[in-house]
């Protein structure tokens, strides 16, 4: 709460609703005995979760979808280039819950793929729905998609179904119609991994998450990794490992093809064997061998469900939102092992 010389008025902003943990991003203004509340000034996405982000390097771009919001989706797309963030407005915007993106590489499209498996792409203009496939993923949420550049296809794998069970199950996108890979072996059923195409590698990798090892098995957290070469999956063990976790943010660097991991749900282990999760905001470098945990001049606070993309326009990741008990709206910067916070 304060005062503006500008505009004589006293400001009010945020703050938290009295009575639950909803945290706020609105402004009111007092001024002649009144309170206003001016339209929303939309410089940045607000406080979110479980949203779509993925970098564009044909456009050297980062696009956002929608997202969790208290508790509600929402259906917002945003561009973020060299430090800003910029609202697009795009006819047939779709409208989507629990949203996941890829970008392939090789048609320069962003593929979306919604909680009901209705896909979209975007190819920098306009969006295209594809709204009568006869054979498509069913319905499931907490999943993840990556782009295979050495298959030339989308991979969707995992996730949670609307009949509370966790999945296994494996299908491609290549650009028209979704394929499930039936043969094969295949990791846990689980969701809320950390799934990415490794160009060190060649494969789509997989790692932790939160589930079953067979259907009426108990529930487990995740910290193994495993590779996919179009047909199986097979586990790899490095000799280090981050602690194991779900809900973590990952992407690839585009200068050194390495792989940075940041946060999650972390599960600890303290006196008496006795375990705990804890949001975490370590980072950790995966090299195509081994994984290596940085030394990072600060960071971004513990949070997970948030995401973690390349920026082609300033040669940096930056990692937006998330969920640590609220929702959260900052954008931060990783760059030589330092975390610098955007101020909006």
């Amino acid at each position: 709460f304060a005062y503006d010389q500008r505009w004589k008025s006293l400001v009010l902003f945020g703050g938290n609703l009295a009575f639950t943990a909803s945290p706020r991003s609105d402004t009111y203004m007092y001024r002649d005995e009144k309170w206003i509340n001016p339209p929303p000034n939309p410089t940045a996405p607000g406080p979110r979760s479980l949203f779509a982000m993925v970098g564009d390097p044909v456009r050297e771009v980062i696009w956002l979808y929608g997202g969790l919001r208290e508790g509600f989706p929402g259906s917002d797309f945003w561009k973020f280039e060299h430090g800003f963030w910029h609202l697009v407005e795009a006819e047939n915007t779709p409208v989507c819950d629990f949203p996941l993106a890829a970008f392939d590489i090789h048609r320069s499209r962003m593929v979306l793929v919604c909680t009901d498996s209705s896909t979209y792409e975007w190819d920098g203009r306009e969006w295209k729905a594809f709204p009568d496939l006869s054979n498509r993923p069913d319905a499931r949420r907490f999943s993840h998609l990556t782009y295979d550049q050495n298959l030339g296809r989308t991979i969707l794998y995992g996730g949670y179904n609307a009949l509370g069970e966790y999945v296994n199950k494996t299908w491609t996108w290549n650009g028209s119609a979704w394929t499930e890979v039936r043969s094969g072996k295949r990791p846990h059923f689980r969701a809320l991994a950390s799934m990415w195409y490794d160009p060190i590698l060649r494969r789509t990798v997989l790692y932790g998450g939160i589930g079953r090892k067979d259907r009426e098995g108990r529930l487990e957290r995740f910290g193994d990794m495993w590779t996919f070469d179009g047909t199986t999956w097979t586990e790899i063990k490095p000799a280090t490992m981050p602690p194991t976790r779900y809900g973590a943010q990952v992407g690839v660097d585009g200068l050194t093809n390495r792989t940075t991991l940041f946060g999650g749900l972390r599960l600890e282990t303290g006196e008496n064997d006795l375990q705990r999760q804890v949001y975490a905001n370590d980072t950790w470098e995966w090299n195509g061998s081994t994984w290596r945990q940085l030394q990072t001049e600060g960071a971004a606070p513990p949070r997970e469900n948030s995401a973690l993309a390349w920026d082609y326009s300033e040669k940096g990741f930056i990692v937006f939102g998330g969920w640590s008990g609220y929702y959260l709206s900052d954008t931060w910067r990783l760059l030589d092992n330092r975390w610098l916070v955007f101020a909006e």
